[in-house]
């Protein structure tokens, strides 16, 4: 480069510098055209030597150095740097001619930067060149300022790091920065506040009592050293508040509160607007105002306090979310003050979106991170109990996964969050209905539990929610060790001589609840029992205005329903659905649970209409079970349940009106209930022969081959799924059989009798002889093995079929209609075949059983229908005994057959004058209940009688 071209580069270079430095003209070295300069500058150093090299450099360097002090603090990170570098160049030919200033404005200048954009590795250079100034400057005047911003800066890395040495070191360095700051020197007041917030830190971290003191005393002698003018005056003010109230809380007297108010206003009072540190004061106000609302519970108090902390978040709108964590925090205290006070949803959502935000600033591993994702957790879980909306619950259930994942095993508070978590899933799944939720929800319990001490309150709450969740489980899923291991723990807890009244009460409903399922599944009387009686001791212990009264309602309901399933008791079944009547009266529209309680009601109606006969039962369990449905929500657990029983009801109701509307809703609801039913859940199976059931139906009554072939697909692909050990295999092996025989009728394909046989017979096997399906299988068999005979004329089969259609009319589980019809065919095929004994048993049988389908639950026309299926019944029975020489029981047949309706009249007949002369009341009473029974046809007189159980077994929604 020409010397004359240097020249000019000097000269341009030297007049902007003097425009700035004599003239105040910032736009001279701030503009563009000066930038280029500086940059020519350098770039012709960098090639020059000697002389020339020192000039351009130097020039450069005092260039870049003039656009660094002009420019706003935290704007001239790349000037200053610039600049060390040309003034490197200068000390390669004249030291002496480097700024002295320089090296400490550059390390203060990377360390605004770094802190700023969060660079820890510039902020550590900073650190250290900031050491290295120190070394250098031992006596001058500049060493106390120097000190007290490395001490502030290694205070700052310790709130970042947390490494303690970095919190003592500044504590030391302050301390130094103090003592040599003269009195009335302009640095002493800001070293004395810094060092009085490092002791604050280091005490809240250590609760040394002498670092309180010694902050307390530090900070009254920086505000005592302000000089008036300093501009540090209101932060200093504000520290000496916010050191008051630590002081505060750590059982000073009140007038160290007033203190810390009066100091804070001061600071806030004499801040311009503007002033980048106001937000921070009006933070440090609205917390000495929270302790004083906690204190006297002055409403005006706290409002101002809330007031304060929203203006300094819209103050610093637009800085990033790392510089508001403090003051969002801040701000959510104080909502949350007042939230307690008012309930305020509008308050509720300020928090959460304040400590959403403020936890969204916080790395992962920032010790603040964990208490703000805790308070947004309870946030989100106190706004979900209050609107029930998915995404509070989904938010809340990734915050608490991430807080037990970052919290340590022996975390006093860890079991609980695991608890509450579990809560959540449960909850989440209750509502969706995925597994995950479910299995997440059990192991989370089953954590809490084995991280708390066996008789901590603490436990027993524990093994509450893992019993509900392990039922919970068994029900939803085929998981059988679960269910035991639910009725074990429930067991457990209720023998518990220390289990308290409430939660025995919990303990027995989820009890009953599951010896509910285990009986679904094995039959076993003594389950239905204990339910029942669970059911009631749970109820018993609940209060009449108690929340989970209905819901525990609900729950004997249920059991006295399943246990009419065995007993066959018509009053089980009655007081099944009186409970769940006056369950669905205790819930008010939309109310949760209110949609289980329909469908179970209307369960309860529908198999009282297939004991009974009686349509209006049908009618409104089919209103019921629609309303429950259309109340459920999408993904709700129970909706399958709910839908599977409609689909079982309209079959019923086809059977009466022989709609095919009727049939199409039947499959429609059955088809939607077993797709959206997962293979492993217990129900599954039931689900898929619903739809069976409806598919053989559609084939008998429009012969359309097409359901008959999807049915026996379907029905195939049952069984291979279950495999042989399945406890409800020999529900799969049944209905494939019974479709099978189907076929076999329409096509007479001799491998389809024979396949339906060894079916059949192993379903029988696997039954048990106390259930419905039992008897089914064996009404069955005896069907199979009469066609094989009309086939082959094999004797055995003629005695076989018959002796399996007298099972089924001599089960007392079974339904009356297939009794009936059993002991029927029993004396058909008997009388045709010349065996008249057999002919007089099976139709004497069926004879005996019509009352059963004409009990006086029923209405006058429903009495009438059952009873003309059987037309010629009692003729049949009484030819039977005139060939078998029972001529006196061949009158009492005819008598009883034709006389079904008239007994029942004459039975309610009693003359009541004698009784009228004695207890006219009663008498009275009587003649009232006798006149009801006549007109109406109502339940409430029937004497105990069999109960119906569809080849389904029936289910509920959920408790």
């Amino acid at each position: 480069m020409s010397e004359n071209t240097i020249d000019d580069l000097l000269s341009a270079a030297r007049r902007r510098i003097a425009a700035f430095t004599e003239g105040g003209d910032m736009e001279a070295v701030l503009g563009d055209d000066a930038l280029e300069l500086a940059e020519s500058l350098l770039r012709a150093a960098r090639h020059a030597v000697g002389g020339p090299q020192l000039d351009l450099a130097l020039t450069g360097g005092f260039l870049r150095l003039t656009r660094y002090l002009a420019q706003p603090g935290g704007d001239g990170y790349d000037d200053i740097s610039a600049a060390r570098d040309l003034f490197t160049l200068v000390e390669r030919h004249d030291p002496s001619q480097v700024p002295s200033g320089l090296p400490y404005m550059h390390a203060m200048a990377l360390l605004e930067r770094s802190e700023s954009i969060g660079d820890a590795e510039g902020r550590d250079q900073a650190i250290e060149g900031l050491r290295q100034i120190c070394g250098q400057l031992s006596g001058q005047d500049l060493l106390p300022e120097v000190e007290c911003n490395l001490g502030v800066a290694l205070w700052r890395r310790f709130a970042a790091d947390r490494g303690l040495a970095d919190l003592d070191e500044s504590i030391t360095v302050l301390r130094m920065a103090a003592t040599l700051s003269e009195i009335g020197a302009p640095e002493r007041p800001r070293c004395l506040s810094s060092l009085a917030m490092a002791l604050r830190t280091r005490f809240e971290h250590a609760h040394d009592e002498q670092d309180l003191d010694e902050m307390v005393a530090r900070s009254r002698e920086a505000v005592a050293a302000l000089v008036p003018g300093d501009p540090y005056t209101p932060m200093l003010l504000s520290n000496h508040g916010w050191a008051l109230c630590t002081s505060y809380d750590h059982a000073a007297g009140p007038e160290v509160l007033s203190e810390a108010e009066a100091s804070t206003r001061r600071a806030i009072a004499v801040t311009p607007p503007g002033h980048p540190e106001l937000p921070e004061m009006l933070r440090n106000l609205s917390g000495t105002l929270g302790r004083r609302y906690d204190r006297d519970m002055d409403r005006e108090v706290l409002n101002e306090a809330v007031a304060l902390a929203a203006e300094a978040v819209r103050l610093t709108s637009g800085l990033t979310p790392q510089a508001r964590i403090g003051i969002l925090a801040e701000l959510a205290a104080q909502l949350r003050r007042r939230f307690h006070l008012t309930q305020a949803s509008e308050d509720l959502d300020r928090i959460i979106d304040a400590e959403r935000e403020a936890a969204r600033a916080l790395r992962p591993g920032d010790p603040h991170r964990h208490d703000m994702l805790s308070n947004l957790f309870n946030g989100l879980r106190a706004r979900f109990a209050r609107l029930k909306h998915d995404e509070n619950l989904d938010e809340a259930i990734m915050v608490g996964t991430e807080l037990v994942g970052a919290r340590t095993e022996d975390d006093v508070d860890q079991a609980d969050l695991r608890f509450t978590l579990g809560v959540m899933l449960l909850s989440r799944f209750e509502r969706s209905g995925d597994r995950a939720d479910l299995d997440g929800a059990l192991s989370a319990g089953r954590a809490a539990l084995d991280g708390t001490d066996d008789d901590s309150p603490a436990s027993r709450r524990y093994r509450l929610f893992v019993l509900t969740a392990l039922r919970t489980r068994s029900q939803h899923a085929d998981d059988v060790g679960s269910l035991n291991g639910a009725i074990t723990l429930g067991q457990a807890i209720v023998d518990d001589p220390t289990t308290e009244p409430a939660e025995r009460a919990q303990a027995l409903t989820d009890l009953a609840l599951a010896l509910s399922q285990r009986f679904d599944r094995q039959g076993d009387e003594c389950d239905a029992r204990r339910s029942v009686e669970a059911g009631e001791q749970a109820l018993a212990l609940t209060t009449d205005d108690g929340p989970l009264r209905a819901a525990r309602k609900n729950v004997v309901g249920m059991a006295l329903l399943n246990r009419s399933r065995h007993s066959g008791d018509i009053r089980h079944l009655n007081a099944a659905v009186e409970r769940l009547r006056d369950t669905v009266d205790d819930y008010q529209p939309g109310r949760l649970g209110r949609a289980s309680a329909l469908s179970n009601l209307g369960l309860a109606l529908s198999a009282r209409f297939a004991h009974t006969g009686n349509a209006p039962d049908l009618i409104e369990a089919i209103r019921l079970g629609e309303e429950a449905e259309a109340e459920s929500r999408p993904g709700d657990p129970g909706l399958a349940a709910t839908r599977s029983e409609l689909a079982r009801s309209y079959l019923q109701l086809f059977e009466l009106t022989e709609s095919p509307e009727d049939l199409d809703r039947a499959l429609s609801w059955a088809v939607g209930a077993a797709d959206d039913t997962p293979d492993d859940h217990f129900q599954w199976v039931n689900r898929q022969c619903r739809v069976l059931a409806v598919l053989q139906t559609r084939f008998r009554r429009l012969h359309d081959p097409r359901d008959l072939e999807a049915a026996i697909d379907r029905a195939r692909a049952v069984k291979a799924a279950l495999g042989e050990r399945h406890h409800s295999q020999s529900v799969a092996l049944g209905s494939l059989g019974g479709l099978l025989l189907t076929r076999y009728e329409r096509r007479g394909d001799p491998h389809d009798v024979e396949e339906a046989l060894e079916l059949l017979m192993a379903a029988v096997r696997e039954e048990s002889p106390w259930s419905a399906d039992w008897a089914r299988f064996q009404f069955n068999i005896g069907t199979a093995l009469l066609l094989r005979f009309t086939r082959l004329q094999d004797p055995g089969d003629l005695t076989g079929g018959i002796a399996a259609w007298r099972e089924a009319a001599e089960s007392p589980a079974a339904t009356s209609q297939t009794r009936i019809e059993a002991a029927t065919r029993l004396g058909s095929h008997a009388a045709d075949n010349g065996r008249w004994d057999d002919a007089f048993h099976g139709h004497e049988t069926a004879v005996r059983l019509l009352p059963l389908l004409a009990w006086r639950g029923t209405s006058r026309a429903t009495q009438e229908n059952w009873l003309a299926q059987h037309l010629g019944l009692a003729g049949r029975a009484a030819s039977c005994a005139i060939v078998t020489g029972q001529l006196d029981r061949s009158i009492e047949l005819l008598e009883h057959g034709r006389g079904v309706l008239w007994s029942q009249y004459l039975e309610t007949q009693t003359d009541l004058d004698e009784l009228s002369g004695v207890a006219p009341d009663l008498a009275a009473e009587l003649k009232r209940v006798r006149n009801e029974l006549a007109g109406t046809g109502e339940p409430g007189a029937a004497e105990p009688e069999l109960r119906e159980i569809d080849h389904v077994p029936q289910e509920w929604t959920r408790a």
